[in-house]
């Protein structure tokens, strides 16, 4: 009897869109329906992103923090990358040495000056996520980054303070695999789900 009420409940939503004729109608989001003998329903789904298995389990509590700690410094990769290809164009013109380490210092200043009170208020954690932020944003890890505008012995020198503080400049992004949930956070951002 249950199948029954069950049959009766659904035969008005496969029915409602025919009228017998062969006729197309139009229902509500952007699904169509073509008329008989052969009717099909098509609807346009949205993407669904698919992740590694994930090898560690956080709690609530641990995935809150992380989504918190992830919105704070986004904002400072974007920022990043876009800051980074200005400065970059304007790098490629100066043709000598001389005039590149200037341009720089310069740079550093302003960057340091706009910067400084942000980046000494975050955490480890906050400064980790960061640096594979600007990784994923510009492709570059923050090593490579440095070695190619301040050289070699400042990039290994910060790579040494980083690792005092338990962090690695050479770390890269891995959006499939380690860093999934990561990138599953910064998908919700860009979407404006979070």
């Amino acid at each position: 009897m249950k199948h029954l009420r069950l049959l009766f409940l659904l035969i008005p939503i496969f029915i409602l869109p025919f009228d017998g004729q062969g006729h197309t109608y139009d229902i509500p989001d952007n699904s169509v329906c073509q008329g008989l003998p052969d009717s099909i329903v098509y609807r346009q789904l949205d993407d669904i992103n698919v992740y590694a298995h994930k090898k560690k389990k956080y709690s609530s509590r641990e995935y809150n923090r992380m989504v918190t700690r992830i919105k704070k410094v986004y904002p400072f990769a974007k920022e990043a990358a876009h800051e980074l290809d200005l400065y970059n164009e304007m790098y490629q013109k100066i043709t000598t040495e001389r005039e590149r380490r200037k341009y720089v210092k310069k740079v550093e200043k302003e960057l340091f000056a706009k910067h400084e009170t942000d980046i000494r208020r975050m955490t480890i954690t906050e400064g980790k996520y960061l640096l594979l932020l600007i990784d994923r944003e510009t492709g570059n890890s923050s090593y490579e980054l440095l070695k190619e505008i301040k050289g070699s012995f400042s990039a290994a020198f910060w790579q040494g303070v980083a690792k005092v503080f338990k962090n690695d400049l050479k770390e890269r992004y891995d959006p499939l695999y380690r860093d999934w949930e990561m990138e599953n956070i910064v998908e919700q951002i860009e979407a404006g789900k979070l």
